[in-house]
């Protein structure tokens, strides 16, 4: 949130990895060295530990297929390179999508301003988008309000793989990590 807030005094609403890592390390007295290694091993984490929604990527597949015009829309925090390593290291039918990250444009889906500076960068109008996403305000409700299409993909539970997982290592603390 100190990240957040000095950033928002500058007129940004969304923070980079760094930033957070960087306020992290004032709030905390950490070394410069410590910060970086704590931010690297949180992106390392994140990379290994992302599992894949094979529902979306197979609609993603078949909007792809009958030539629709696919971005991808990340409200986060992580660097887009990042976030790119994770997609492609999942399926090649990531490679060739642009992804658009908050923390790269420097706003939110919260404040609906991530929707119009892509509706810029593309020189596409609201009506000719349809956004999918799983959060109710965010990706419904703050699109909807701006007239996009929008349609919710609720969350389906864990599949029988990951329930499992989640039986066996319950007491791993690496896992609850």
């Amino acid at each position: 949130e100190l990240a957040r807030y000095n950033n928002m005094a500058k007129g940004e609403e969304e923070v980079t990895l760094k930033e957070i890592y960087k306020a992290l390390a004032m709030s905390g007295g950490l070394t410069a060295e410590v910060t970086e290694r704590l931010l690297l091993l949180e992106c390392r984490i994140e990379q290994e530990n992302i599992l894949p929604i094979k529902r979306n990527i197979d609609l993603l597949k078949e909007k792809i297929k009958s030539k629709e015009r696919v971005v991808l829309i990340s409200d986060m925090y992580l660097p887009l390179n990042v976030i790119t390593g994770i997609l492609e290291s999942i399926d090649d039918i990531f490679k060739n999508i642009t992804v658009y990250v908050s923390s790269e444009l420097r706003v939110r889906k919260t404040s609906g301003e991530i929707y119009k500076k892509i509706k810029e960068i593309e020189n596409i109008e609201y009506f000719q988008c349809t956004h999918y996403g799983n959060d109710l305000q965010q990706d419904v409700i703050k699109a909807e309000m701006l007239g996009i299409r929008a349609i919710h993909l609720k969350w389906q539970g864990l599949t029988c793989y990951e329930e499992k997982f989640t039986e066996v290592f319950s007491s791993n603390v690496s896992f609850q990590l």
